[in-house]
């Protein structure tokens, strides 16, 4: 039996002003909403929020990578009205 890993909720701009990618325009009151969290792994979330590495994971590629999960997702998880 496959083991699952334990997912973390990350924010693609920084929760804070302070936080990575913060200095965004997006208001603050947008930043907790789903458009702008993913699921990571706890390895990922800790590089994904490292203000050190901030421009190594622009919002761009992490709304790419949120999207193409999100569409993988949903190709396997797509079935007809039969089923």
């Amino acid at each position: 039996m496959r083991t699952l890993k334990k997912q973390n909720v990350a924010h693609i701009i920084g929760a804070s002003k302070r936080g990575p990618r913060g200095g965004d325009p997006m208001p603050l009151s947008e930043r907790s909403k789903i458009h702008n969290l993913m699921l990571t792994c706890p390895t990922c979330h800790g590089e994904v929020d490292n203000k050190k590495l901030a421009k190594k994971y622009p919002k761009d590629l992490l709304l790419t990578m949120k999207k193409e999960h999100e569409d993988r997702v949903a190709t396997v998880t797509a079935t007809s009205p039969q089923h």
